[in-house]
């Protein structure tokens, strides 16, 4: 008996410790206004874009959930909306520029081109260049 009860409580033991390392996982790269904010929005992008800041949510849900962006000048922006959703009726979009990696040799951004109301596109370049 005391060899079945020890048996059950390892198992019990294992199967807890699992479900547990699965709940951490999911919530590993899930957005959390901390994370961005703080440095880690490298590793939340994917569920930023794909749930939370897409193309159709209002510019102001957007400014709530990740801030303002860096400013860019019109110059800026006029070329990085045209260079990533060119606009064929001349329509001015604006850009939301967001720097997620900085370090020495490289940067990684997460563009957020609007029309002053509504996401248009979101975009994650590895270069402006």
């Amino acid at each position: 008996m005391k060899k079945i009860n020890a048996i059950l409580g390892i198992a019990l033991l294992l199967v807890s410790a699992f479900s547990i390392g699965l709940l951490l996982q999911r919530q590993q790269g899930r957005y959390s206004a901390h994370k961005w904010h703080e440095g880690y929005a490298e590793e939340v992008v994917f569920d930023v874009m794909e749930n939370h800041v897409y193309p159709g949510v209002s510019l102001s849900e957007a400014e709530r959930l990740l801030g303002g962006g860096k400013v860019l000048s019109e110059a800026e922006s006029a070329s990085l909306a045209e260079r990533f959703l060119p606009s064929e009726d001349g329509t001015p979009y604006g850009v939301w520029l967001y720097e997620l990696r900085a370090q020495k040799s490289s940067s990684r951004y997460f563009l957020l081109v609007h029309d002053n109301e509504t996401v248009i596109k979101t975009v994650l370049v590895d270069s402006l260049d």
